[in-house]
């Protein structure tokens, strides 16, 4: 079997996600304290700011769980709804201040939204009875989608180290680009995986369907025959 490499292991790139969120969550608190801000602002920094990414860290620490493995398809819609808020609070950005960054940020965060709810509803009851199939999600191919959301992220940051000369906002920036990167790769070895057992759940049917038009072939009885001339004498 061959070994897989580290980018291919849903479990190791859980945990990377899981810590990268920590150290952002850390740093942003940390650049508030080195900036003298007040413990209040501190709260609502958490609170406010950081909301977004205690919830993502609350997701994959309870996906990694057993709770959260049989009750995997209600959080997957949590998270999507709250991709949903981001993509809002995205458009409200552009409004404020229209730029490459925001422009850019609002694409990512909407293609993000789309690529969640393709990876994470397709194989799930929500998925017809929301009539989602209608979307075209799927004119691009899983890998496709990785890559896209990759693109976008690395210009988002290129454009954020453009415009701005704070440290701390380059050192953020360069965090959430590597988070959504980290996201994009979790569903998309998500996908796989459900492709993968879509694969395999078909080869069995057609491996059940041989071996019964064997056993119907093995009782058929065989065709007697007929005795000639010289026998029955």
């Amino acid at each position: 079997m061959k070994e897989r490499e580290w980018y291919d292991d849903e479990n190791l790139i859980t945990s990377m996600l899981i810590g990268l969120l920590i150290l952002i969550i850390i740093v942003s608190q940390s650049f508030a304290i080195r900036n003298q801000l007040g413990l209040g602002f501190m709260v609502r920094s958490l609170l406010n700011y950081n909301s977004i990414y205690l919830i993502f860290l609350a997701y994959f620490i309870t996906v990694k769980t057993k709770f959260g493995k049989r009750n995997f398809n209600v959080f997957s819609i949590c998270l999507i709804v709250i991709q949903l808020l981001v993509v809002l609070a995205s458009l409200f950005n552009i409004f404020q201040a229209f730029d490459f960054t925001t422009v850019t940020n609002l694409v990512l965060n909407l293609v993000l939204f789309g690529y969640m709810t393709y990876s994470l509803l397709r194989d799930t009851s929500l998925w017809e009875r929301f009539n989602l199939m209608k979307i075209p999600f799927d004119k691009l191919k899983n890998i496709q989608y990785f890559y896209v959301i990759s693109i976008l992220a690395g210009l988002s940051l290129i454009f954020c180290i453009i415009a701005s000369f704070s440290f701390d906002t380059v050192v953020m920036s360069l965090l959430e680009a590597m988070l959504m990167i980290g996201i994009a790769r979790y569903l998309y070895l998500w996908l796989s995986y459900q492709d993968q057992r879509k694969e395999q759940i078909k080869e069995q049917e057609e491996k059940r369907e041989v071996t019964k038009e064997e056993v119907v072939v093995k009782k058929k009885p065989r065709a007697r025959k007929k005795k000639t001339v010289e026998e029955e004498k």
